[in-house]
């Protein structure tokens, strides 16, 4: 009899932990909106578009391989300012999401396969302490902006990996649509960042909140 409850309550810990886990995951599906992906939406009309026109450079790899670290870049930044002043685990977490999508960015060893388990991970850890990050859940802009980076992401790599030879004219920009959808996502990224940070500043000036002491 003890030998079947010893066993039994991992089991049940496990349903519980996956059942958490997914009632967080609905909880910040239904905050997203999903007018965010006309972002990405307008972005492939505007590369399929502009493939022969003189702003077709733009796109060009060369051009996104500058354009997106930069981008990163700047996220970083503006999240470790939050962090600095805000000092709470929403900043700190965020600090966390950009720091590995630009060293993803910048081709560290191990990042390329290592981006997907440094995501998950990070979707844990924001699971796990939900009830610190409110301030992205009472925000649907912030939730939307995140799920549509998302959703972005994942489309880039259909993109890399040819799942779209059947549309006519593939070949025309085949090799701009990858990079420049990357770009659109961390540009994503960037405006969580901002909107996050914008947020907590209104926040702070009405007293809702208090500004980290000094380190």
């Amino acid at each position: 009899m003890s030998t079947a409850l010893s066993q039994s309550a991992p089991s049940g810990r496990f349903k519980q932990t996956i059942c958490y886990h997914f009632q967080n995951s609905a909880t910040a599906v239904r905050r997203f909106s999903p007018w965010v992906l006309l972002v990405p939406a307008g972005m492939i009309c505007l590369i399929v578009l502009d493939a022969h026109s003189g702003f077709g450079w733009v796109q060009e790899k060369a051009t996104q391989e500058i354009v997106a670290p930069s981008i990163l870049a700047v996220a970083v930044c503006m999240a470790l300012l939050f962090w600095a002043r805000a000092g709470d685990f929403y900043s700190r977490w965020l600090v966390l999401l950009t720091g590995v999508l630009f060293c993803r960015e910048l081709h560290f060893w191990g990042t390329n396969n290592g981006i997907y388990l440094a995501v998950i991970l990070l979707l844990w850890y924001a699971s796990r302490n939900m009830d610190a990050m409110r301030p992205m859940l009472q925000s649907r802009a912030a939730v939307s902006l995140f799920g549509g980076a998302l959703c972005t992401y994942a489309l880039t790599k259909t993109f890399d990996r040819a799942y779209w030879t059947f549309i006519a004219g593939w070949k025309d920009w085949q090799d701009t649509m990858e990079e420049s959808l990357e770009s659109t996502a961390h540009l994503l990224v960037l405006s969580l960042v901002v909107v996050s940070y914008a947020a907590w500043g209104r926040q702070l000036r009405r007293g809702e909140v208090e500004q980290a002491p000094l380190r």
